[in-house]
């Protein structure tokens, strides 16, 4: 099984396609940009409840990562064995 590679967008390109999704429908709008229907209906959702049509900016790996060395650090939970691997017996 081959691996679908994940589409980018830019904003211009949604923003048209949710004009074409408008007036022609949803369906052949996606069929004509030879893209998933969901996808489109996504947008149109987004658009329409007045949200942005693009994710915010992720941070690069570096930032993240700086971030959480900054945390203090949780000791594990010592794990302890269960009754009947302790050597207690049951008399």
């Amino acid at each position: 099984m081959q691996r679908v590679r994940r589409r980018h967008y830019t904003n211009d390109f949604k923003a048209q396609a949710i004009a074409l999704a408008e007036s022609s429908g949803s369906a052949k709008a996606a069929r004509q940009l030879d893209m998933s229907v969901k996808t489109l209906g996504n947008w149109l959702d987004a658009s329409r409840a007045g949200r942005p049509l693009s994710s915010p900016q992720r941070k690069p790996v570096s930032e993240v990562e700086s971030e959480l060395a900054q945390l203090p650090q949780i000791a594990p939970k010592k794990h302890t064995a269960p009754w009947w691997h302790s050597g207690w017996r049951r008399r």
